[in-house]
């Protein structure tokens, strides 16, 4: 059920508060002497002196995508030995590069060791000078090159991220809680159905494709609106309404969220995937991992109610 009276409040902050994070959201990403940056070079330096080793440190999740807010982990790719970029994915070698790397950072006075993850496997450390907690992974570039694509399509269009925070903060508000990686592939895919969004699959034509395991990673982040052929979004507040309806009548039982080919795709023409749910939202470039297996029949279901409780609210609003 639609929660009237926050949804109330927050509209008559929305503008403001929408604006103030996306202008945050976008800072982060694109600053390059931020809290961030600062994390990966302490990482680099520290494991290069320790292990005599080279290493790059890549940031990727919501910082990388340009959509964090203040309660955003941040999340660090760490490639020792410059040798895992491209690799494929191998649980035991990547638990066990982990443990590694915990006794390294353990002996360093900049950084308090947190807790390990087991199931990705990823470590959780605090650079001391800053108390910021950094989530570190090993497993290979996939991630790090999903990331900085969903940031290159929002850095193109940035009204969207102002459309992706407050179609967050307003879902949050009316009790969904789907994953904000979610969140940011259900706005983005709607915004590729009305061309205001390249899909992946555009942003890859006619170029060189490297891949991570069998996923195509690369694209041009040089490339404008005018290059992708899409229009240019001026006040996302005009399409929120459209977004609801959009996913109110979405045929959940038999297509795809997919946002890799920008179009709702039917589930028999989809390839693979690893898990199935009531919602399948293929995670970008990652078409065979579901990003949205863990939602439910009834976090499905209370998802279209709010929409077509949202879309009615707001008929009088926009």
């Amino acid at each position: 059920m639609l929660n009237y009276n926050e949804s109330k409040i927050f509209l008559k902050r929305a503008d403001n508060e929408v604006e103030e994070l996306a202008g945050k959201s976008l800072d982060c990403m694109l600053n390059t002497s931020g809290y961030a940056f600062e994390i990966c070079e302490q990482l680099t330096r520290t494991i290069s002196a320790l292990t005599n080793q080279e290493c790059d440190a890549y940031i990727l999740g919501e910082i990388a995508m340009g959509i964090s807010n203040e309660s955003t982990k941040m999340q660090v790719f760490l490639d020792v030995g410059r040798n895992n970029y491209y690799a494929p994915r191998d649980y035991k070698k990547n638990f066990n590069d982990i443990k590694t790397i915990q006794k390294w950072l353990s002996k360093d006075p900049n950084f308090k060791v947190l807790r390990i993850n087991p199931h990705l496997p990823s470590l959780n450390v605090c650079l001391r000078s800053s108390n910021d907690v950094c989530e570190i992974s090993v497993t290979n570039g996939l991630s790090v090159q999903l990331s900085c694509m969903i940031g290159h399509f929002f850095t193109i269009q940035p009204e969207a991220i102002k459309f992706y925070h407050f179609i967050r903060l307003w879902l949050k508000i009316n009790g969904v809680k789907f994953k904000t990686f979610n969140v940011a592939l259900l706005v983005i895919h709607y915004l590729q159905t009305s061309n205001f969004m390249p899909s992946a699959y555009r942003a890859q034509k006619n170029i060189q494709l490297e891949f991570i395991e069998d996923c195509a990673t690369s694209f041009d982040s040089g490339k404008t609106i005018s290059d992708y052929g899409i229009k240019k979004l001026h006040y996302y507040y005009s399409y929120v309404r459209s977004f609801f309806r959009y996913y109110a009548k979405f045929d959940y039982k038999n297509n795809v969220v997919s946002t890799y080919y920008g179009y709702a795709m039917r589930k028999t023409d989809h390839p693979k995937l690893d898990y199935y749910s009531p919602i399948i939202i293929p995670a970008f470039i990652n078409q065979r991992s579901n990003s949205s297996h863990r939602v439910s029949s009834a976090e499905l279901d209370n998802f279209i109610n709010i929409c077509i409780a949202s879309y009615d609210f707001l008929d009088n609003d926009l």
